[in-house]
């Protein structure tokens, strides 16, 4: 009966260090892509002028895949470092307000 338990045991503890092993891989892969579209968004600024280091904290500091995604698309488009900060803004305004 006491191997029984033990196997048990054993068995739950694997279970649940592959649930945690899975569960960093997804976080890591998910941290990367933000990293990834922070860094496209910084090199599409960076065609525009030196992009000031409060913004570029700021957009590194985005974790939110959806709001760094728009922010890809807004840096494609925006012509200048200035015009892209006040769509951020605007944007993490909207967000916070569920608007």
């Amino acid at each position: 009966m006491c191997k029984a338990i033990m196997d048990l045991m054993a068995d739950s503890k694997n279970e649940g260090r592959a649930e945690g092993r899975a569960e960093g891989r997804a976080e890591g892969r998910a941290e990367g892509r933000a990293e990834g579209r922070a860094e496209d968004i910084l090199d599409f600024l960076g065609e525009y002028g030196t992009v000031e280091e409060e913004l570029s904290k700021k957009i590194k500091a985005q974790s939110d895949p959806e709001l760094l995604r728009r922010w890809v698309k807004v840096a494609a488009r925006c012509g200048s470092t200035a015009a892209f900060e006040v769509a951020m803004e605007a944007d993490l305004k909207s967000a916070a307000t569920g608007n």
